[in-house]
């Protein structure tokens, strides 16, 4: 009879399918189920069927020993747990018996049942006077009731683990929707509807704790009914536990006890039928309420109410699923806040340490910064830079006169006009005092510079209104220098621009300017030329050479040889040094004797054993002369090295005039066997234009993109795309500036081929080289044990996920997903004593929704990855962050 139920029938549905087919068959007068749940004595009718039925509807029957109602058959058989029989005279039947005669009922016969956690019941036949019991009454009402006990513990377990499904996917939800970074009173707002979308809870309330109110405040109401949801928004709670009714309320225990709190009956509940009065309808049985933290407060912040329509509705397990939803959302409002904060101070910080706070232009620091990048610039664009110190003349008598607060006034208005003045490509900066610097970028010879400062100096000679009553006229002094032709690093520059302007200062009297330049730089750059040409000649080169390893295999497989220059003193000079200063003759002397002496020194290493291949650098001007081919020919006709082994790496500079005739002039070059390499790709757009269009053999990254990844690990995204550029084109890839272990562990990580920098070894010369290949041990071959590694390996994993979601999704559908527990990550994230910190949570978290995300697209062929694609970037912010915050230091050792 209850062997395959309706899956969508109630209990009460199907109670009465039952105790009608048992009328109907037996034909008899009343059949009744009834029930009394954990904790109460009496017997609630769930279903009732037989023409007796309405007489009986008001009757009273209890499990108490103590009153007459409990003292029946119903009870006795209860308690018992045994059936009972008897007649209507029988004493036990004494409170029913003038009914049973008025329905000519003569005898009861039933059988208790037992489900969940202490819940009772009792199936009852009555028989009329002309009939009797089948004789086994007793075993088959026995098995009815067993089979009664047993499907109603059946449904309520399915009842409770269904339940549990549905707030478990809320919790699913929210946590993913966490990753957002919601304000607290949206994360609300969702929590509330989502209990309402997924859950059979009644209604919900959350309530926000607000900073010197007496009162808690509705941050979210939900509501199965609006006449429900209308009378959860009329409550008012008060803050005050003293206030009666409503400092009694539940969401004010809550608050005040800080700890969660569970009503499985409302309707016994004194202190709540007077808080809530009214809005307490007969509907609400059950009621819960989970206290919100934030960061280290032991005060809840918000409090969240749940109420149901059912007594004992929160089980232990339910419980439990809530008390984690309480503490997800903690984890978020101290994510959200902490990344306000933090955000706040870093723009503050990052302001104030790079700002004078008088004027707002960029400080001594923020000069630094800038002065760096604008001489780069200079040099990539072929352009001259002025830099330029300017102070103002006799300021110390201003503030004598009028006051530090009228200089002060003076130097703000000072800083408003150098910033009309100046282009938008320039800036002032102020170093302290009436001091200040200016860059002037983009400037295609001195005339431009004299046309802005000229501006500037017009900004100057205006009269400065200070105050009612208060104009001053002042006058100031600039020096200036210019680079390149003055080719100092930014510290010299400002120092021969300081030079220049005390000679201004020195001629304020007789000058017909208000500025001077730094007139040492030339004549120095000339004199400096020669000096550097003569060590060139005179046998000064020095050849140093730079290992290349193979992260496959992780053996040194190339050098690439570096030119040092030795000056009479002994002191070894880098290319910065002198190649500036070269000409285009110097360059072709320099390459040939560089080649000449690399072949030599490879003769000498295949003595040793070291099998190896050797890279030099030659201009793209050098490339595409005569010269360079006939260098080669006679270089390679008079070694015995494989013309394989050298490589030629193509400088970024000045564009090929013709890109044709370069391709011609390369692939003359590879008709000998020398390879050609493509060098600082990414520099200028020039790089990858020329990588496009030349039949080259290998690129290697501009260092400066290696060089910056623990600052801006996101360069490891152009990396990887460069990557996969080189694979495509099947050209070798070789990543320079490899300088930390960490930076190696991302570049390993990667599958970057070949790198070089000072994480493998320095440049060094030949016989330190011998050296060092015969004794250097080799670098270790474990990876993921920084940060950087762990950013690089989460991006590759990503851009494979990325890759098959766009290209093959069956394959996605069909991979093997890797856990958080079983990936490396998790392993590394240990290793640097991180479990259980940000990091570790939202990696965790990551796997977890990209799962669920590769769940549904297997069941639905189509899924929104919205959702894998905002973890995978909070994972990879919360990484950033991290790295970033370490400024550089190691978490762990080199290799």
């Amino acid at each position: 009879m209850l062997t395959h139920p309706q899956q969508d029938s109630s209990v009460e549905e199907i109670l009465f399918r039952v105790v009608s087919k048992i009328t109907k068959i037996l034909q008899a007068p009343l059949v009744w189920i009834g029930i009394a749940p954990h904790g109460q004595s009496l017997l609630s009718i769930a279903a009732a069927a037989g023409p007796a039925a309405s007489s009986f509807a008001d009757m009273r029957v209890s499990v108490d020993p103590d009153t007459s109602e409990g003292n029946g058959p119903s009870g006795r058989a209860i308690r018992s747990g045994q059936p009972y029989v008897c007649h209507r005279d029988d004493p036990v039947m004494a409170p029913w018996r003038d009914l049973a005669v008025t329905q000519g009922i003569e005898g009861f016969a039933g059988a208790p049942f037992y489900f969940g956690d202490g819940d009772r019941g009792i199936v009852s036949i009555y028989r009329r006077d002309s009939e009797t019991f089948p004789e086994d009454i007793v075993g088959l009402i026995s098995h009815l009731a067993e089979d009664l006990g047993a499907f109603l513990d059946r449904r309520k377990t399915a009842l409770e683990l269904t339940r549990l499904r549905r707030y478990q996917k809320v919790l699913e939800i929210l946590q993913q929707e966490m990753l957002r970074q919601p304000a607290p009173e949206i994360l609300y707002q969702r929590l509330a509807q989502l209990l309402m979308e997924y859950t059979d809870a009644l209604g919900v309330v959350v309530w926000m704790v607000k900073a010197g109110s007496e009162w808690l405040q509705h941050a979210a109401v939900a509501a199965r009914s609006k006449e429900r949801e209308e009378a959860l928004l009329g409550l008012r709670v008060s803050l005050n536990p003293d206030q009666f009714p409503h400092g009694q309320m539940a969401a004010a225990r809550v608050y005040h006890a800080a700890a969660p709190l569970v009503i499985e009956d409302v309707q016994k509940d004194q202190g709540i039928r007077a808080g809530w009065g009214e809005s307490l309808n007969r509907e609400v049985q059950a009621l819960g309420g989970w206290p919100i933290f934030a960061g280290g407060g032991l005060t809840p912040v918000a409090v969240l109410m749940v109420e149901s329509t059912e007594a004992n509705y929160f089980s232990p397990a339910l419980q439990n699923l809530l008390n984690q939803l309480a503490g997800s959302i903690h984890i978020a409002l101290d994510e959200y806040h902490s990344r306000q904060q933090l955000a706040a101070e870093r723009e503050s910080h990052a302001w104030q340490a790079h700002h004078d706070c008088l004027t707002g232009l960029p400080n001594r620091l923020g000069l630094a910064r800038r002065l760096g990048d604008a001489m780069a610039r200079a040099l990539r664009h072929e352009r001259l830079l002025g830099v330029g110190m300017l102070d103002l003349d006799d300021f110390k008598a201003i503030n004598d006169a009028h006051g530090h607060a009228m200089g002060d006034r003076l130097l703000m208005d000072l800083a408003g006009r150098l910033k009309q003045a100046l282009r938008h490509t320039d800036f002032a900066a102020r170093l302290g005092g009436d001091e200040f610097v200016l860059v002037l970028e983009d400037l295609r010879d001195l005339g431009d510079l004299e046309t802005i400062i000229a501006k500037v100096g017009e900004a100057l000679e205006l009269p400065f209104s200070l105050a009612e009553g208060l104009t001053i006229q002042v006058r100031g002094s600039l020096g200036l220098t210019v680079f390149p032709l003055d080719d100092s690093d930014a510290d010299l520059l400002l120092r021969h621009a300081d030079q220049a302007l005390y000679v201004s200062k020195a001629a304020k009297e007789q000058r017909n300017q208000y500025w001077s330049y730094y007139n040492d730089a030339l004549d120095q750059r000339r004199k400096t030329g020669r000096t550097l040409r003569s060590l060139l000649s005179a046998g000064g080169l020095r050849v140093f050479y730079q290992p290349v390893l193979d992260l496959a295999s992780n053996h040194i497989v190339g050098i690439e040889a570096l030119a040092r220059l030795e000056n009479s003193e002994g002191a070894i000079l880098l290319p910065k040094e002198f190649l500036p200063q070269f000409n285009p003759e110097d360059q072709r002397t320099l390459t040939q004797l560089m080649l000449s002496q690399a072949i030599v020194d490879l003769t000498e290493l295949d003595k040793a054993g070291h099998a190896l291949w050797v890279s030099v650098n030659v201009t793209p001007e050098l490339l595409l002369s005569g010269t360079c081919l006939r260098c080669l020919d006679g270089i390679l006709a008079a070694g015995n090295i494989d013309p394989s082994r050298i490589v030629l790496e193509i400088l970024e500079g000045s564009d090929f005039l013709s890109m044709d005739e370069a391709r011609e002039r390369i692939l003359d070059i590879k008709a000998l066997g020398v390879r050609v390499a493509l060098d600082d790709i990414g520099s200028a757009y020039s790089s990858l234009l020329r990588l496009k269009d030349l039949p080259i053999d290998e690129i290697k990254l501009d260092q400066a993109f290696v060089h910056t990844l623990k600052v801006n690990p996101n360069g490891l995204h152009f990396i990887q795309t460069l990557l996969d550029l080189s694979r495509s084109l099947r050209v070798d890839f070789v990543a320079e500036g490899c300088e930390t272990a960490d930076v190696l562990d991302a570049l390993k990580v990667l599958n970057v081929p070949m790198v070089q920098g000072y994480a493998i070894a320095p440049a060094m010369p030949i016989d330190v080289l011998h050296d060092w290949l015969r004794r250097s041990p080799p670098l270790r071959e474990d990876s993921l044990y920084s940060l950087l590694g762990i950013f690089a390996h989460h991006l590759a994993y990503v851009s494979l996920i990325q890759g098959l979601a766009v290209k093959n999704p069956q394959w996605l559908a069909g991979l093997p997903l890797q856990d958080a527990l079983s990936s490396p990550v998790t392993t590394a994230i240990a290793a640097l004593g991180l479990a259980g910190t940000t990091i570790d949570i939202a990696h965790h978290a990551y796997h977890r929704v990209l799962e669920a995300t590769i769940k549904a697209f297997r069941a639905e062929g189509a899924v929104d990855w919205t959702a894998a694609e905002d973890a995978a970037s909070f994972f990879q912010q919360v990484l950033l962050n991290a790295i970033r915050e370490t400024n550089g230091h190691r978490l762990f050792p080199q290799p």
